[in-house]
């Protein structure tokens, strides 16, 4: 018999691995505009953006291990692992 939630936990726990791997080629990019900027000694325009886009990884990293917490539950095979979540 198939566990829904289950499924449903690996789903997101894919989707937040998306997410952050998104985050990474990002960051590189982003690491690399810097390096030009500070090559060609201009003043790197600010943007409001990369506040959100910190602000969402926040979030991500936080789905990702509460759905990593849930999955480990479900896979618990003692009564002690899931009395003490």
């Amino acid at each position: 018999m198939k566990n829904y939630r289950l499924e449903k936990t690996e789903k997101k726990i894919k989707e937040c691995i998306e997410h952050l791997e998104f985050f990474r080629k990002y960051f590189e990019i982003d690491d690399d505009f810097e390096i030009y900027f500070k090559e060609k000694n201009i003043l790197r325009p600010y943007h409001r953006s990369q506040e959100t886009l910190e602000f969402h990884l926040l979030f991500v990293i936080a789905e990702l291990e509460i759905n990593l917490c849930i999955k480990n539950f479900y896979n618990s095979k003692t009564d002690i692992e899931k009395n003490t979540a």
